[in-house]
């Protein structure tokens, strides 16, 4: 099986704003990604600053090398394990009976909750990121290819703010991440 390049660069571009937006947020405001990650209660408080700044950096790096397709299979090897991270802490956290956390997903304090919907939204999110291991078909890309990926970041952005919103759990704060 192979994939479409315009649906590789689709997937790859998507993913890679996705964790360009995600580093920015947490480079903005990194006192409160530091509260956010230590309120999962999965590490020492000692290693919460170094791992703070490790997501940071690997939601940076994944982003770049998703962008060029020399490297996106080691972009999608590093989105997996990240994404996986974030939907194993917040699994781990749902089965304590902790349900009352920020998510810190894409912004702080939009979401004072987490539910098994956001561990389903990066579980599907790894899928995509693994569908770039795919080989890409040898198709070559057209002009016209130009406007579908354009057009489809677009229509990625949007339908993601509008599932988050739609996924936030009732009596959250419920914004755009």
């Amino acid at each position: 099986m192979t994939l479409d390049p315009a649906i590789c660069w689709i997937l790859a571009l998507s993913l890679a704003l996705l964790f360009g937006v995600a580093a920015r947020h947490k480079l903005a405001d990194r006192e409160r990604f530091l509260a956010v990650l230590a309120n999962y209660d999965l590490i020492p408080e000692r290693l919460v600053p170094p791992a703070a700044m490790t997501v940071i950096i690997a939601e940076i790096v994944a982003g770049l090398l998703l962008m060029l397709p020399a490297v996106r299979a080691t972009g999608a090897y590093l989105s997996v394990a990240l994404l996986g991270a974030y939907a194993f802490a917040i699994a781990v956290n749902l089965l304590r009976g902790r349900t009352r956390i920020d998510c810190g997903c894409l912004g702080f304090g939009r979401h004072d909750r987490i539910a098994w919907t956001m561990v389903a939204r990066n579980l599907v999110l790894l899928a995509l990121a693994l569908a770039l291991l795919l080989p890409a078909s040898p198709r070559g890309l057209l002009a016209l290819d130009a406007l579908t990926i354009g057009a489809s970041l677009a229509t990625v952005a949007m339908l993601s703010g509008t599932l988050v919103r739609l996924g936030a759990p009732a009596g959250s704060h419920g914004g755009a991440r």
